[in-house]
């Protein structure tokens, strides 16, 4: 089977989102393995849009807003400049947590209610933007008198917010890898933060400050079911190439989707890459493998 010619590599990463420097660091890991693979490439700052034209394959690594939502996407496609990931329609879905919970429930696959902020339920809850990444703007609230001042500061910082009742349990992510249009099968990583009360921005990008359990300690059968929700996840929302289900698990076993990540991160502490490595696959051929979705039709 022929190779596709990528020729020059333009690493997107940066970018204007409250992400910018976890993609700065996602992006400098990916040219770093570009690099080794052989391939010309170099990185690029949306910041400075002429750049975006000068290469021939795009690699997206950027995170949040802007480069997460199907924007950078759509240029790309407009220009016709082959890129990595989903396309413009998954990202933008993907990225509104609120529109992707809607779309998973009309499937029929697990999620959270929806909640306003006249039917709180008794019983914690969480607040979230419904447009970020990394757990950023996240607060779970036990007291209901905390409710309404929380919503209106997320609410003012992000221009969105949703309340969903707290998922007590497991915490999981799953973590998909196309390649040759089928599921790469990758272990389920359970996460446990040592300092912090959820997986947060904190506990994502500090070093020690979530144990890893790779694979999850959760039974067989319902490792099977998370993994088969996720996909299943994955092609309702029209994924292409890779993405990464956070999910919950109830102590009775019950999975719940929290979100869908079209571009997971890259760097040294990320999910994927962990997966990834645990499955046999190395950075260099992770990446590899991310890089053939820039010429895959959808």
């Amino acid at each position: 089977m022929t190779q596709p010619a990528y020729g020059h590599i333009g690493v997107i990463c940066g970018g204007t989102s409250n992400e910018a420097e976890v993609s700065k660091r996602s992006g400098s890991g990916v040219l770093a393995a570009l690099h080794r693979l052989g391939h010309s490439a170099s990185l690029i700052d949306p910041v400075t849009p002429h750049a975006l034209f000068d290469c021939d394959t795009a690699f997206i690594a950027l995170h949040g807003p802007g480069g997460e939502d199907g924007t950078i996407q759509g240029f790309f496609e407009t220009i016709g400049t082959p890129y990595t990931g989903s396309r413009t329609r998954a990202c933008a879905i993907t990225m509104n947590k609120r529109v992707t919970n809607h779309l998973l429930r009309q499937a029929q696959l697990p999620c959270p209610d929806t909640l306003t902020i006249d039917s709180v339920p008794p019983g914690p809850v969480v607040i979230k933007p419904e447009s970020e990444g990394s757990s950023l703007g996240v607060s779970i609230v036990d007291q209901a008198a905390n409710i309404p001042d929380i919503y209106h500061r997320v609410l003012a910082e992000f221009g969105s917010v949703m309340i969903e009742p707290y998922i007590p349990g497991t915490e999981i992510t799953v973590s998909l890898l196309e390649k040759n249009s089928h599921f790469i099968p990758l272990p389920i990583l359970e996460l446990q933060p040592i300092q912090h009360q959820f997986y947060n921005y904190e506990a994502k990008y500090t070093a020690g400050a979530t144990q890893f359990i790779l694979p999850t300690n959760l039974p067989e059968q319902v490792t099977h079911q998370c993994q088969a929700i996720a996909q299943t996840a994955f092609t309702t929302l029209g994924c292409r190439g890779f993405a990464r289900v956070d999910m919950r698990v109830t102590p009775n076993n019950t999975p719940y989707i929290l979100e869908v990540n079209s571009i997971p991160g890259l760097t040294e502490l990320s999910d994927l890459p962990a997966q990834a490595k645990h499955a046999g696959i190395d950075y260099d051929e992770l990446i590899h493998i991310m890089l053939q979705s820039a010429h895959v039709t959808p």
